[in-house]
């Protein structure tokens, strides 16, 4: 996708066109950066793009965002922040496209930047949202993928992807006895719900007293275990700040929490087969170093 964004003369062209079907030929359109094709519409609105390769993501995305219009706080629902609303999507010169509405706020660029107290209290926020999330009704979808599913394609690279990151040889050997014991029977058999699954800095808005206005970004929604969705937030925005992961952990609510047995075991089992996150991350940010996976997870994870 970087490659695609480096050559406006390959999407530009057809995200105008697409454009001015949609009514909207008097528009400035910007490119906004990120990991997808991105482009601001005025001030407003969102333009995402894909080519056919990537089509499947943007339709997870339109699909999680629609069932979610009325948790909006956009909506009048339960969301404690806005999320984006669907105008349109499909497909449009065979790219594929999703138009939506542009949400205030900024995303957490340089999370490192911010002080201690005011990340607290951006991941206080976010484990409110993912446990207002979590209560919202699940119904069967056409794209976004079961938890099953989920697992089954994640879980056989997983070890293997942590030891191209760097992951010491020891902790890597580790984490492929530990998957080879996943018990994906038990791990699927519990109450599951409507996943954001990759809520790291970039996907979360703030406004200029660092208060959290929107989540954007669903294209990695699935409908799974709850707990999946900490596991992103504690490593990127926490980065083992005991204060920053514990604080996520209490706005999602420790009632929750202690419904489930050993909870820091499942999150260490999801940290290694969740398929963006890189955990050599956790030994540059605290500049620790682990020995063994329990070590590692004691970064990760500081709840004690």
């Amino acid at each position: 996708m970087a490659e695609l964004r480096a050559r406006p003369s390959a999407w530009r062209p057809a995200a105008l066109a697409l454009l001015e079907t949609l009514g909207r030929t008097e528009v400035e359109v910007s490119d906004l950066g990120g990991s997808n094709l991105v482009l601001s519409v005025g001030d407003a609105e969102v333009l995402k793009l894909a080519p056919p390769i990537y089509a499947a993501p943007l339709a997870i995305e339109a699909e999680a965002l629609r069932a979610l219009e009325p948790f909006s706080s956009a909506s009048g629902g339960s969301s404690p922040c806005a999320i984006p609303k669907v105008l349109a999507s499909g497909t449009f010169q065979e790219w594929s496209y999703l138009w939506m509405t542009r949400l205030p706020g900024a995303p957490i660029l340089r999370p490192q930047a911010l002080g201690e107290r005011d990340l607290a209290c951006v991941a206080r926020a976010a484990g409110a949202w993912l446990a207002a999330l979590h209560d919202q009704p699940v119904k069967v979808f056409e794209h976004v993928p079961d938890w099953r599913a989920y697992l089954e394609r994640h879980v056989p690279g997983a070890a293997s992807r942590q030891a191209r990151w760097g992951v010491p040889h020891a902790i890597v050997a580790e984490m492929r006895a530990r998957l080879e014991h996943l018990d994906l029977d038990a791990v699927t058999s519990g109450a599951h719900a409507l996943l954001h699954a990759d809520l790291h800095e970039q996907n979360i808005l703030v406004d200029a007293r660092v208060r959290l206005t929107g989540v954007v970004d669903f294209a990695d929604a699935t409908v799974g275990d709850p707990l999946f969705d900490l596991v992103t937030p504690a490593l990127l925005i926490g980065r083992g700040r005991k204060t920053v992961v514990r604080a996520l952990f209490d706005g999602y609510g420790s009632t929750r929490l202690s419904k489930i047995a050993d909870p820091v075991a499942r999150l260490v089992d999801y940290a290694i087969l969740h398929p963006f996150n890189d955990l050599t991350r956790i030994l540059r940010w605290t500049g620790q170093s682990a020995e063994t996976l329990d070590d590692l997870a004691r970064l990760m994870f500081p709840l004690d």
